[in-house]
This record gives structure tokens, sequence and C-alpha cells, in this order.
């Protein structure tokens, strides 16, 4: 019932035997009677409600039923996903080189997997058949953080680039790879290069542009890929990964260095604003890297046995080391001719911490996760006594190296070897050897990772990896 007169106003409501129900006869509020009064007198306000006993059964079928609606009302009230950020842990190959390619035949293309409701912003590349060893960052598509590009710029086929045509000089259109740079729309801007099978653009829903104020720019991290002239690019073409928390890329007709506004990455207020900053990523990868490692274990336990394992599994009740996701590079060779790429990597350690050796990949990729183990107490590692030079590898196309090998003193173990650029023994402090008792016996591949020519041609140096959680090297 309503009624008003000039500004004063009365409202009532009245609800009779109200009663909830479940589909199954369930009775959970017994019949009850609502009133509900509102008036509004010479700007006096008054509101009551009056409602007879209220008598509530309360099973564990209705408590399910009830915590259903609420789940169900608070999803319909949501506007968006709480966090602008989520990872993309797994990766869909969209196209890899051929290998009758020589040293490019591991160039390969990558899609992320972005979660529901979130977008990717450019492909993946890497130098290797294997997907990228870090996640990367998905943004939501809410709020119009994004948008889908208006349309994309051709940038050339792959198969042009590396010179994969016929001997008629063509190659065949429904397998090649083309690269495409999305067009954005106002407002926005492309964070990355996408591919595509075939010679179409891909569809503009595989990949989205970023709202301006969310993007800062950064650099390159490294030319994955640099061609010199032909007949289809007379200015080259390079690739270039950058240095930014999404794994893209930029691909340009030319091998000079790239305008540094192709250049960019997430804006740093996303990033705090985000559960998943970049350093929280790495949660992510440890399971995939022991499954991983499982399974070379149990495919190698025939091999004859050599090198060291790192810390059994008393080492985790006593929590004598870490895991870290942060390396810096300290050497890389491209490949060439029959030589593959491969690259050095540290751990970037933390006090109190010292590493256990340099990690080496196949590929230009950091490894996905690395160990460093507590430095300052004697019951689980000390300082080697001494470095041994073991190799020194210098020629065309990489740069000069020395490999060093720990010598650990009694009671404990070396387990790889350390690289420096120059040939000075490397210090001490920021590596350790663990205690005997913490180690076991692993395998090293049947085949060296990777063979040189000294200069004087007098020796050849292999480098070995040993198959372990740290992705050590041995060196001979």
């Amino acid at each position: 019932m309503y009624a008003y007169k000039e500004n004063d106003t009365w409202i009532r409501t009245v609800v009779k035997d109200l009663t909830v129900e479940t589909g199954s006869g369930l009775i959970i509020l017994d019949p009850l009677d609502i009133s509900g009064g509102y008036t509004s007198v010479k700007e006096k306000t008054n509101i009551s409600l009056i409602s007879t006993d209220i008598c509530i059964h309360l099973s564990l079928g209705g408590i399910s039923l009830l915590l259903n609606l609420q789940y169900q009302a608070a999803a319909a009230l949501q506007f968006g996903n709480a966090s602008p950020l989520a990872p993309c842990i797994n990766f869909d190959r969209i196209w890899v080189s051929p290998k009758e390619n020589g040293s490019h035949n591991n160039l390969t293309i990558w899609r992320p997997q972005a979660p529901s409701n979130y977008v990717i912003l450019g492909d993946c590349v890497t130098s290797s058949p294997i997907p990228p060893s870090q996640a990367v960052l998905a943004v939501s598509n809410t709020y119009g953080r994004v948008r889908k590009p208006v349309g994309f710029k051709h940038i050339g086929f792959l198969s042009h680039v590396l010179g994969l045509e016929g001997v008629d000089g063509h190659t065949g259109v429904d397998s090649d790879c083309s690269l495409w740079m999305p067009i954005s729309p106002p407002g926005y801007i492309s964070m990355g290069c996408v591919t595509n099978v075939g010679n179409h653009p891909p569809p503009n829903h595989v990949v989205y542009c970023l709202r301006s104020d969310l993007v800062t720019s950064t650099t390159y991290s490294e030319c994955l890929l640099n061609e010199l002239p032909n007949q289809h690019f007379t200015s080259g073409f390079s690739i270039w990964r950058l240095d930014n928390v999404l794994g893209s890329f930029y691909a340009h007709s030319s091998i000079a260095y790239p305008s540094k506004g192709n250049s960019s990455d997430l804006s740093h207020l996303l990033l705090w604003n985000s559960v998943w900053s970049y350093a929280s990523l790495q949660e992510y990868i440890p399971d995939t890297v022991d499954n991983n490692h499982s399974c070379q274990q149990t495919s190698n336990q025939g091999d004859s046995s050599s090198g060291w394992d790192i810390l059994r599994s008393i080492s985790k009740a006593s929590s004598c080391y870490m895991s870290t996701p942060h390396f810096e590079r300290i050497w890389w060779d491209k490949g060439g001719g029959l030589r593959r790429p491969v690259s050095i990597w540290r751990p970037i350690s933390c006090p109190g911490y010292a590493i256990l050796g340099d990690c080496i990949t196949e590929g230009l990729e950091p490894p996905a996760l690395g160990i460093i183990l507590k430095s300052e107490d004697p019951e689980i590692s000390a300082k080697p006594v001494q470095f041994t030079k073991v190799a020194h590898i210098a020629g065309k196309g990489f740069d000069e190296v020395f490999f060093w090998y720990p010598i650990a003193p009694p009671g404990y173990a070396s387990l790889g070897c350390i690289v420096s650029r120059t040939d000075e023994a490397p210090c001490m402090d920021f590596l350790c050897c663990p205690r005997m008792d913490l180690v076991s016996p692993t395998n090293i591949i049947e085949l060296p990772i990777s063979r040189y020519l000294s200069s004087k041609a007098s020796h050849c140096w292999s480098i070995w990896k040993v198959e372990n959680q740290v992705k050590i090297m041995l060196t001979q």
C-alpha cells in the first residue's frame, strides 16, 4: 500500500506465509508473516519491520543449499577478476624450424595458454624445441585493460628468412609460418609479434593489445636470429626477445638493433596491484621441473654412474638449500655449422647461500630452476680449496671463456665446473662444496652437449651435462 500528500509519504508492505523449501520437500524456513512500513512526514522518517517467530531448520542439505546460493550470488555480483594478471605455464607449439635448416633447426614459436577470462599479448620464441622455461603473464580481459587489434601488419615469411624455398623458389603455403605485428586501436599498444601458419593473418582474438597507461618501456634481452640480406629482405632480418614478463618478441626486416619504441613491458603499477608478481610466478615451475627430472632419471638408470646427484632427502628436513628461478647469463654460443646453440647460466644467490656450479642449457634460454646451498654451516658445505683450470675455449662466433673445476676439501664433494671470462681463478666466496654424505652418484649424458677445437688444433674440449637437479656441467 502506498499513499502520499504533498511532501509526505506512507508505504506499507505485508508478506503472508513466507516459507523456503528445497526441491526434495525439505523445509528450511517455517511459514512466517512479515510486515514493513515507511513513513516520511514533515522531514521525519520512520522505518519499521515486524515479523512473526522465525524457525529455521538447518540440516546438512540445507546448509549446502545456502552456501551454494551465497556462491552464486557472489559470482553474479563480481564484475571482474580479483587479479589483473595470471601466469601461463603451458604452451602450444605453433612452428618449429625444419631439421635440414642447419644451425637454426631449433628455432621454435610458442603460444601461451591463457586461463579463462585472461588473454595473451604476444607469442614466444625459443632457440630450442623445449617450451619457455619461465612462466609468462596473461592479462585479465575486464575493465578495458585490453582490446583486440584492428588488424595485422605483415612482416614476412620464415621460409623467406631462413631460405627454406624449394628448387622452384616456392614453399608450401599451408606449412609456412608468417610473422605479423598487431595494429593496436587508439589508446592501446601492441606488446609483441604474433605468428600464423599459412599466408593469412591470425584471428584477432588470439592476441590482444594493452591499454597505453599500463605500459612501460623495456629493452631487448637478446637477438635469437640474425640473417644476412637476401632476395626477400635486402637489409637482412632479425628476431629479438624482449626483456619483459610476457615472453614476447619483436621481428623486423633489418639486422640493426630495433627501435626502443617497439619494446614494451607491463607497468610496475599493474605488477604491484597483482598477486602474480614476476617473482611469485616461479612457484609454478618446480613441480614441472621435478617431473621432467624424474623422467630423465628413469631413462638413464642403465647408464654408467658418474658425477654427483645433489642433496638426498635428509637435506630437505634440515632446510639446507633453497631453489631460485633467477639467473645471470655468463656465456653463450649461438651455434653455427654443426654446433648447436648452448648457454651457461649462474644462479643468483642470496646472503648465507652459495651456488654449486654453473648451469648449462641447450639453446639460449635459462634453466627453469636452480639450487643454492647454505654456505655458512660446516655441517652442510665448505668453500673449495682452490680452482683448477680444465679448459680454455676460444673461436669464431663466440666469446673466449675459461672453465674451472673446484677442488673440494676432505669430506666434501665438487659437483661441476664454473666459468670465467678472464684467465683468473674465480672468487671462492660465491661457490660451495656440499658434505659428502649429502650427495649420491648420478649419470652423465652419453654424448657431450658441445665440442670445441683449441686455436692450436691440438686439443678438443668437450662439455658434458650432469643429470641432476642443478643442471651443472663437466669439461674435459
